[in-house]
């Protein structure tokens, strides 16, 4: 866990930066500040701070007095007196640093796991970061949160209900709380120790909030309902406030405490998350809400009635409907015509594009207001450049207008069995004859039409 250079102990860069804000938060040598408080200040999650601990502990850095029902003691030696010194001759060697770094090329960072969460974010590079034309959604979006209003977006497929609750979370989510496991994130800031003191006074790190701000959970997927508990319960386990009865979670890492939950009935673990996040503040983001089925209706409306819900739906299923009435439902229109042809040449290279105006006009018309249609189409201009000829082949079925044929096929229908009945009455041999032809061509007809696309 560590290694030694020049007779000198080298800890792991993560190990350092604990027992620099264990000797910033000491006094005489000793540390009596709660694991939370710490991992608040570290901007780590409660497992991840005492998992350093333990290291730090199994190294001889520093002696634990563990007090049931209170905060642990943290005793430092002399060896942990000693290194590093104040914000510790590793933190500003950069030098060392990177010969740590060559010596430990994984240390720092942890796989990721199945089912953990990960910043969501379902945007490539081709596709823009920002909305175009969704402010008055997302201020609305803004509002009811604020008075604690449910609010479900609805449109159909590739309108941008997604994005906006992606943006949505990117925008007010903690970052600091989504890192998996503690581990290491490119281009972050080196760790500087904070006094607990000055941490409650307002000197919050920049990876952490104040403990007013939302807190959003955003879950793509609600269905099947077990596997999405699942996930919460892996979220409060990360924010130290997973409570189960029997175990220290707050001690465990997430693996060690699903195998405890995970055979758990779907009634017990919707309870379990449900009391952990009452009162908490978190917001809850479901996506794709017309999966919902009506066993698990009872689990949403008690998690409706202790958070606040942000919802995206292509339709309104009618066996849903008692779940639709909680909300304050937003329809998402079509982009305008200038929104389209913003986002357009946000995504698109208009130097590979040979005919600009004719790639802009071709393009707009077949996506028909859809973003999803646009950035689709958009996107082809940045991977080849684009010829007149292949800017008229650009299809996408977002813009193309289907006519409904049932109620015109059903009126001919009508019409002929009309006719027949008619020439019965006028005794017209050839009208009933000429009728009787058009239903047998009606007939043979609808054995195509049924098979058209």
């Amino acid at each position: 866990m560590a290694d030694w250079i020049g007779g000198a102990c080298l800890l792991p860069l993560h190990l350092q930066a604990t027992l620099d804000l264990l000797r910033t938060n000491a006094t005489d040598g000793t540390c009596q500040l709660s694991q939370s408080d710490l991992a608040r200040a570290r901007g780590v999650a409660r497992c991840t701070l005492h998992r350093h601990i333990a290291e730090l502990e199994a190294l001889g850095y520093l002696t634990i007095q563990r007090r049931p029902g209170r905060p642990s003691i943290y005793r430092l030696t002399s060896k942990g007196q000693r290194a590093g010194g104040g914000t510790g001759w590793l933190a500003t060697s950069r030098v060392v640093q990177r010969l740590h770094r060559l010596l430990n090329p994984t240390r720092g960072r942890q796989p990721s796991t199945p089912g953990s969460m990960e910043e969501p974010d379902s945007l490539t590079p081709d596709r823009p970061t920002q909305t175009v034309g969704r402010e008055d959604i997302l201020a609305t979006l803004q509002e009811n949160v604020a008075r604690g209003q449910h609010t479900l977006l609805v449109g159909p497929l590739g309108i941008g209900k997604s994005h906006l609750l992606r943006h949505f979370v990117r925008v007010h989510g903690n970052r600091g709380a989504r890192e998996q496991g503690g581990a290491e994130v490119p281009g972050r800031a080196e760790f500087t120790p904070v006094p607990f003191d000055r941490l409650k006074a307002g000197a919050l790190l920049p990876s952490t909030h104040a403990q007013n701000a939302p807190r959003p959970i955003y879950l793509e997927h609600v269905s099947p309902i077990k596997p999405a508990l699942l996930t919460l319960a892996e979220r409060l386990h990360q924010d130290g406030r997973l409570q189960v009865e029997g175990i220290e979670a707050d001690y465990m890492v997430w693996e060690d405490v699903r195998k405890k939950v995970a055979p758990l009935r779907v009634n017990q673990l919707a309870e379990l998350v449900i009391t952990c996040l009452k009162d908490q503040g978190y917001i809850l983001i479901l996506d794709h809400l017309e999966r919902v089925t009506p066993t698990m209706l009872p689990h949403l409306d008690a998690l409706m009635d202790v958070t606040v819900v942000i919802a995206a739906t292509d339709e309104l299923k009618p066996s849903a409907q008692r779940l639709w009435w909680a909300f304050e439902q937003v329809k998402i229109p079509p982009l305008t015509r200038e929104q389209a042809r913003e986002l357009l040449w946000q995504v698109a290279d208009a130097k590979r594009v040979a005919q600009p105006q004719l790639f802009e006009t071709h393009v707009l018309q077949q996506a028909g207001g859809n973003p999803l249609a646009v950035i689709t189409m958009a996107g082809k201009a940045r991977t080849a450049e684009l010829s007149a000829r292949e800017i008229r082949s650009l299809q996408h079925g977002a813009g193309t207008r289907y006519v409904p044929l049932t109620p015109a096929l059903m009126l001919i229908g009508a019409l002929i069995v009309a006719a027949r009945f008619v020439a019965l009455g006028l005794n017209d041999r050839d009208l009933y004859v000429l009728a009787g032809l058009g239903y047998a061509l009606f007939f043979f007809l609808r054995y195509f039409i049924y098979r058209i696309d």
